[in-house]
């Protein structure tokens, strides 16, 4: 899965889709990936991102099975 963003933090909602998308990978023996795609100054420091409850105040518990990753896109605006 992919999510494109242009902020240094972008939160994860959608935690009850992302938990049965989890289930669909784990039950073909797979390992759920999300990919944040980020500009190039934002890539050495993107980190971890933390998973929302809906109201998007609240945290809630990660999925553990599902693992992150941060792409670069380089990106020339003119």
């Amino acid at each position: 899965m992919f999510q494109f963003t242009v902020e240094s933090e972008h939160p994860i909602r959608g935690i009850q889709v992302l938990q049965k998308i989890c289930k669909l990978f784990k039950n073909q023996q797979k390992e759920p990936k999300l990919f944040f795609v980020v500009p190039t100054h934002q890539f050495r420091s993107f980190k971890k991102q933390v998973f929302v409850g809906k109201s998007g105040n609240s945290s809630v518990q990660e999925i553990q099975e599902l693992k992150q990753y941060v792409l670069e896109l380089p990106v020339d605006i003119k």
